[in-house]
């Protein structure tokens, strides 16, 4: 990545910690967002914006706009995973409601080991841009999925 976008090593690091600082920040808001606002659409927001970073991502030409990409991407995320939670919290029955969110956290546990190993090969055959394609579909099929399946889940 570094030898493709001409920038140094310590540059690139940016690409993660701007995407790592951006997102922790942001997950009190995207949980107050979806307090106030539906929602599914406050989810399929943060997503869209996501998928929107993911293919910006796969495009740029230099590191600057790299990151700006990353910070697009963990503005979604941060929105996705603060108004998962809530959405299980709303629609899960009161019995089941540990056991959903016992799921949801083995999951991205899951998500995370195989990121590691389906990025590395990705990366590797077919260059450091392909894992944010990669994301940016995975991300429009889980679009499409949600707004066909997530009710409507209002907040007064």
């Amino acid at each position: 990545m570094a030898i493709d976008l001409s920038t140094s090593v310590s540059e690139t690091q940016w690409v993660v910690i701007s995407y790592g600082l951006t997102q922790t920040a942001l997950v009190p808001l995207g949980g107050r967002l979806s307090d106030v606002f539906d929602r599914k659409d406050t989810f399929l927001g943060g997503l869209l914006l996501f998928i929107v970073g993911s293919v910006f991502a796969s495009q740029v030409a230099n590191v600057e706009l790299l990151i700006i990409a990353r910070v697009v991407q963990a503005i979604g995320a941060a929105s996705i995973i603060a108004t998962s939670f809530a959405l299980v919290t709303d629609l899960a029955p009161p019995a089941q409601r540990g056991l959903a969110i016992g799921i949801i956290v083995g999951l991205i546990g899951v998500g995370v080991a195989l990121a590691f190993a389906l990025g590395g090969a990705l990366v590797t055959h077919f260059g450091w841009e392909s894992p944010f394609f990669a994301m940016a579909v995975a991300g429009v099929l889980l679009l499409a999925t949600a707004s066909i399946v997530l009710p409507r889940a209002y907040v007064c």
